[in-house]
């Protein structure tokens, strides 16, 4: 399902799954409102979000793709590869 994977790929597997459950049930018991709109999806979509909202902040994710030190089998890897990586500003190394 479209809403489901791109809720998933905004929030992470849990809380977007929890948020396109609360959206689909919305969209169960408001289906006439939605058969008029221009965009339901995204209206849905919407939805999912901010039902994440309720109860809590929704805090950008910062992941840290490399640890200090990595190991690796060297596999045609080159190791300046990593360290590349690993100078990276904490903004380009994940989703923001």
């Amino acid at each position: 399902m479209t809403l489901r994977r791109a809720l998933v790929a905004r929030h992470g597997l849990e809380r977007g799954c929890e948020a396109a459950a609360a959206a689909i049930a919305w969209a169960s018991e408001h289906r006439e409102e939605l058969a008029e709109m221009d965009n339901p999806l995204g209206y849905v979509y919407r939805v999912g979000q901010s039902s994440l909202r309720r109860g809590h902040r929704i805090d950008r994710l910062r992941v840290d793709l490399l640890p200090d030190s990595v190991i690796h089998d060297g596999n045609g890897v080159d190791d300046t590869l990593f360290d590349s990586l690993r100078r990276l500003a904490p903004d380009q190394r994940g989703p923001s």
